[in-house]
């Protein structure tokens, strides 16, 4: 099963989130046990491994939107290039081009 590039990305988003709060908990425990100090380093630990992760989360969630802009502005350059009539035009339709015939004159 071939997962596409954007679930891709999400996926990896979501586990660098896990990621870094499982690294806030383990260097937070490892500092409580290194100088005994209960809890506290490992809930300093917890939360900043989430911060990071949610900083993770939007930078995504941003660069996702700049890429839906973009191909927003791309869909309607390409729909507005679609609707404009062609530049050529028949010569036989143009009142103001010359023809190479000549003309009776009218009376």
């Amino acid at each position: 099963m071939k997962i596409p590039l954007r679930d891709a990305g999400a996926i990896s988003i979501g586990i660098e989130l896990v990621v870094s709060v499982i690294i806030g908990l383990v260097a937070g425990a490892w500092l409580d046990r290194r100088f005994a100090t209960g809890p506290w380093l490992t809930l300093v630990g917890i939360i900043v491994g989430s911060a990071a992760g949610f900083r993770s989360l939007i930078k995504y969630g941003q660069r996702a939107q700049a890429r839906a802009e973009r191909e927003e502005q791309q869909d309607a350059a390409n729909a507005a290039t679609a609707k404009e009539p062609s530049k050529t035009t028949d010569p036989s339709n143009d009142p103001d081009a010359s023809s190479s015939e000549p003309t009776a004159p009218r009376d």
